[in-house]
């Protein structure tokens, strides 16, 4: 998860999520992966949005690369 600002201006989650083989990204799954997190976690703590990706890029160490997630978010005036 990585911040993104609203409309407000505030900083709030974004989640990048893969869906599982033969699910599809949608707004049913978001619901139940908000309700699954907010079960979980603090109630400010639960992504705002959810961006559906085929894979999630990887660096060197093949670990998530937050930074070219944030870049994209940036380069489209989205990124805190």
């Amino acid at each position: 998860m990585l911040g993104r600002e609203d409309a407000g201006g505030l900083t709030k989650p974004c989640a990048f999520v893969v869906p599982a083989e033969g699910r599809a990204g949608s707004d049913e799954l978001a619901g139940e992966l908000k309700a699954w997190v907010k079960d979980r976690l603090a109630p400010h703590k639960y992504p705002r949005w959810f961006e559906w990706r085929d894979a999630l890029p990887k660096n060197d160490r093949g670990k998530v690369a937050r930074k070219l997630l944030r870049d994209e978010l940036a380069a489209r005036g989205e990124a805190t």
